[in-house]
């Protein structure tokens, strides 16, 4: 997240846009990891890590989309 933040900040975001910018793009990459059934992968890998809000929402949200 921190990475994703400055690269935003370098773009030229201000900081309230940067951290907009994080936190859609970590729910965007969390739903495509779930999409591919990777995240549940990772989710293994690293345990309650992965459920923090913002991915773990994504992914709550994706998964039984899936499934239906």
């Amino acid at each position: 997240g921190q990475l994703l933040f400055w690269a935003y900040m370098q773009a030229g975001l201000t900081e309230t846009h940067a951290r907009i910018a994080v936190s859609v793009t970590l729910i965007g990459i969390a739903a495509v990891l779930t999409a591919f059934k990777v995240f549940d992968n990772i989710a293994k890998l690293a345990g309650a890590g992965t459920i923090v809000p913002i991915t773990g929402f994504a992914n709550s949200v994706v998964s039984p989309a899936m499934e239906y």
